[in-house]
């Protein structure tokens, strides 16, 4: 997954908590559950404080997961922050 947010000022701590957001979402989506991409960016909000927030990969408006699949990310370095400046 690919997140670009456009922010004044660039941390590694900012960029932790909104890869925890997103992970967060997609852990919490129940088995079955496609995962709402619109989800991920409310929640990746409450982290920036609704600095502008596009999800670059994948395209679409949600993650399709069908019958007993479960979302899950094996490793927090899939999930790519990318940070933009104003």
């Amino acid at each position: 997954m690919t997140i670009q947010v456009r922010l004044r000022n660039q941390s590694s701590t900012i960029v932790d908590r909104i890869r925890s957001a997103a992970i967060s979402v997609i852990h919490n989506t129940p088995v079955g559950t496609s995962i709402a991409i619109s989800s991920i960016v409310a929640a990746i909000d409450t982290v920036t404080g609704g600095a502008p927030v596009s999800v670059i990969s994948p395209e679409g408006d949600q993650i399709i997961l069908r019958g007993s699949e479960k979302g899950k990310v094996v490793d927090p370095n899939d999930i790519q922050v990318i940070v933009a400046g104003n």
